[in-house]
């Protein structure tokens, strides 16, 4: 059987239209990682949800002031403790804000918040570099899996789809549980010496 050519002309639509639907939170992952490197906030609420993003990265930032508190005051100290504490957790709202910018998202995506703004030696690969595996979850929803190449740790992000090609960023699961881990281990070493 062979087809006309109107159904040729079709068929090969059809094909191109599939294979760039796949290749369509791909290239939104590339564009966003563009933007990251350009420092480009034109139109970096179009690709990112920071309205979701934003609430988590405070709870995190949050969450490992407390770590600190109670090390701190562990080590006998807390009358400066509890001023540390206070002062450090009025500049949350503006850390976090700038965390899910695009001069901040590689390090919220590394886990890496309290690095911020300076970047490991080893920048040059993985979450660092916005390299990330795709796996799909629904026709709406896929999952970018960053790997920190210095811990290894796993971040997820997760975009949903707006329209037919177009990607938003709209949550990122980080490894809190390592993180703090992480924190706690290295506040306690810095307490003993």
């Amino acid at each position: 059987m062979t087809l006309n050519l109107p159904y040729k002309i079709l068929s090969a639509g059809l094909v191109a239209g599939a294979g760039f639907f796949i290749a369509s939170p791909v290239l939104s992952l590339s564009t966003l990682a563009d933007k990251i490197v350009a420092n480009d906030t034109v139109d970096w609420s179009a690709r990112v949800n920071t309205e979701n993003l934003l609430p988590y990265s405070k709870a995190i930032l949050e969450g490992q002031l407390k770590v600190k508190l109670f090390n701190d005051k562990q080590s006998g100290h807390f009358r400066s403790a509890y001023e540390d504490y206070n002062f450090a957790l009025g500049s949350v709202d503006r850390q976090a804000k700038k965390l899910v910018t695009a001069k901040g998202f590689k390090h919220f995506v590394c886990g890496e918040l309290a690095r911020f703004p300076d970047l490991p030696a080893k920048a040059d690969s993985g979450c660092w570099m916005m390299d990330a595996s795709i796996s799909w979850q629904s026709l709406t929803e896929v999952k970018a899996t960053f790997v920190n190449p210095e811990t290894q740790w796993q971040s997820v992000a997760v975009f949903k789809r707006l329209g037919l090609f177009n990607w938003q960023l709209d949550s990122v699961e980080l490894p809190v549980e390592a993180m703090i881990a992480r924190l706690d281990k290295q506040l306690k070493a810095a307490g003993s010496v």
